[in-house]
């Protein structure tokens, strides 16, 4: 009986101070944060996000992936452009590049490019798009999906 006086009464200054909501909402995005998508999927169907070049490259131009009727495709815009290098690959990351994501060699260094992510790829997991040189293992660039 002791115990549970003892917690009412540790609780009760938290909930006079008006915490107690704000304790329960970070409860909340805690528990559910593993099960929501992290990236934010519009009315088209679409994200997209602008390179910025990585490990002294410069990378830059628009990206956008797109969930179509048989899964999802990447497109590389128009405005692509990147200053080469040895084995330049396409992957995706959440805060940070997935080498388990990697799909596809780049077709190009610059220009409109269109990729099929592979079916086992779970893009709205992921918030960026990467260009990451297999070789020497270092980013390229990379574009925050939004």
């Amino acid at each position: 009986m002791r115990r549970s006086v003892t917690r009412r009464a540790q609780i009760r200054p938290v909930i006079a101070r008006g915490l107690l909501p704000s304790l329960v909402a970070v409860a909340a995005m805690i528990f559910f944060a593993g099960a929501a998508p992290t990236t934010a999927w519009g009315a088209d169907h679409a994200v997209r996000g602008s390179f910025q070049g990585a490990s002294n490259h410069v990378t830059t131009g628009g990206v956008t992936v797109e969930k179509t009727a048989n899964g999802y495709v990447l497109v590389l815009e128009d405005d692509f452009s990147f200053d080469g290098a040895p084995d330049p690959q396409i992957g995706f990351g959440k805060d940070g590049y997935d080498g388990n994501t990697r799909f596809s060699k780049l077709k190009s260094n610059s220009g409109k490019q269109t990729y099929e992510v592979p079916a086992g790829i779970d893009v709205a997991q992921y918030n960026e798009v990467w260009v990451w040189c297999e070789k020497f293992s270092v980013p390229l660039g990379v574009a925050k999906l939004r």
